[in-house]
């Protein structure tokens, strides 16, 4: 049996955790469907109650305090099953054994580790559950877990579903991640089951919901099993710089570099793991062009271009240069292109955009619309404010067509047209179209809504450039109100045009 050094604590291999801890499962009458809590209930004092983890080392001496009762992982032999740990997983309870052996086996395969080598540190098997059947003080506690973190120096955090983590709803979870995080020489991987993460990969086309699990850390609103022990750790949150606050955005900003890197990881493996031919492979050239999106999104602009060009070449073998999927790779090219103020090129990927869509969709489609405004911006943005109001009319006239006069969409460039007519100097013709903008949004979205406070203020600057102070201190008004009722009086939106009004009215009087 190996020693175990608290310097270098114990694991337990993934190849024991598949063919020993599971056949404890099975033959405790449980499946691979048997969460942690139903292999061992801790509330169960009696020994003859006692589940697969405390049964195992019942009758042996743990080699920390040389008592009766060991850990699970001190009653392994043998380095296929048991060494220095060299992973610590992050979990919760609640996963389902089935699961945390797919997340850990797949990381293996994923990563080129051999699972009779890749040692887990993980509390359940790993801590002397005959010591934890009382309640444990937290300061032992947090100096255990701080310690194996710091010791292991390698976390796998743990997340199912990928979209809503259990894991982030458990006080324990996100403060392992935090002092992971915070302890500077700590390396955190995300790993989930094979099945969540196909579920996250095809999730991927519907990015709110991306941005949802990305964002979901709140620390304050996370349950701990001891009522105590999230009263202590908010505690040394709180006397932290930021507090709550500042971790959150931490182990968000951590999750979504980690989250990245299995969306990166999941491409370079794709053909290995399918074993197929990705040059015309178009769920390869799916999965480049979701993953492009979400490196695009979180502004890592030169990964999105290379995940986007490889959708492309795909979807010009395959579907050819005249298909809309294509189209849509040249868009988002342009876009990206434009973020890096690549404008001349920005500006040649939407025109190959808008010639399959003026030739697959027709002129009058607001797809085709959609284009001919991305045209008009860059063209604005380059300094060509005739080219880009002739786009913009012609993106007009199709949405006003198609979409109607009174559509927020056509509203939309009512307003980009009276900006780019101001930019030239016709102060008449931006403050008309500017009415026209004003007229549909106050109708369909009324007076109190954010884009319609925005039009307020623009009326309000043109109308104080043609020096009718009065009409302009209208405007700002109507967009003070607006804004009070949607951010509140005190956000930073609301008090800029406070300012602004006390200024005018200053002047004027």
């Amino acid at each position: 049996m190996p020693t175990n050094n608290e310097t270098h604590p114990l694991g337990v291999s993934v190849y024991c955790l598949r063919n020993t801890l599971l056949q404890d499962v099975q033959n405790a009458g449980l499946d691979k469907s048997a969460t942690v809590y139903d292999i061992e209930d801790l509330r169960q004092k009696e020994k003859e109650k006692f589940g697969v983890i405390r049964r195992k080392g019942a009758s042996a001496i743990c080699p920390r305090d040389n008592e009766i009762g060991a850990a699970y992982v001190d009653c392994l032999e043998g380095v296929d099953n048991v060494g220095p740990a060299n992973r610590m997983l992050s979990y919760v309870w609640g996963y389902t054994i089935g699961d945390i052996i797919d997340s850990l086996e797949t990381y293996c395969h994923q990563t080129g580790n051999n699972t009779k080598r890749t040692y887990i540190w993980i509390c359940c098997l790993c801590n002397n559950q005959h010591r934890f059947q009382d309640e444990v003080p937290f300061n032992t506690l947090y100096e255990n877990f701080r310690g194996k973190v710091v010791g292991v120096g390698h976390i796998l955090a743990m997340m199912a579903p990928w979209n809503e983590p259990l894991y982030l709803t458990r006080v324990w979870c996100i403060f392992e991640m935090h002092t992971a995080n915070s302890a500077g020489d700590v390396e955190v991987e995300i790993i989930m089951p094979p099945k969540e993460r196909d579920n996250m990969l095809e999730g991927l086309r519907t990015y709110d919901n991306l941005v949802k699990a990305l964002m979901g850390t709140q620390i304050e609103k996370a349950e701990a099993s001891v009522a105590s022990d999230k009263e202590n750790i908010m505690e040394l949150v709180n006397n932290t710089a930021g507090g709550g606050s500042a971790l959150n955005n931490n182990v968000n900003t951590l999750l979504r570099s980690c989250y990245k890197n299995m969306m990166l990881a999941a491409v370079d493996n794709y053909s290995v793991l399918n074993n197929d031919d990705i040059s015309s492979d178009l769920k390869f050239a799916r999965l480049c062009y979701d993953v492009g999106r979400v490196m695009k999104e979180t502004n890592d602009y030169d990964k999105a271009i290379e995940l986007y060009e490889k959708a492309l070449a795909v979807r010009e073998e395959v579907l050819g240069k005249e298909h809309t999927s294509t189209a849509a790779t040249y868009n988002n090219i342009a876009m990206v292109m434009k973020k890096q103020g690549d404008l001349d090129e920005a500006l040649k990927m939407h025109h190959k955009c808008l010639a399959v869509k003026e030739k697959v969709l027709g002129e009058e489609h607001t797809s085709t619309a959609n284009t001919y405004n991305n045209i008009a911006m860059v063209m604005k943005q380059q300094g060509d404010i005739d080219g880009a109001l002739k786009m913009y009319h012609k993106c007009l006239v199709v949405r006003e067509k198609v979409l109607g006069e009174e559509h927020t969409s056509t509203a939309t460039t009512y307003g980009t047209i009276a900006s780019a007519m101001k930019e030239k100097g016709d102060i008449d013709g931006a403050l008309k179209m500017y009415h026209k903008c004003l007229a549909v949004e106050e109708k369909v979205l009324g007076e109190e809504h954010t884009s319609t406070s925005i039009t307020y203020w623009n009326v309000g600057r043109i109308l104080q450039d043609k020096g009718d102070i009065d009409a302009a201190l209208e405007m700002f008004h109507k967009t003070l109100t607006a804004e009070e009722k949607v951010y509140g009086k005190g956000h930073k939106e609301t008090l800029q045009t406070k300012r602004t009004i006390g200024r005018i009215s200053w002047q004027v009087n």
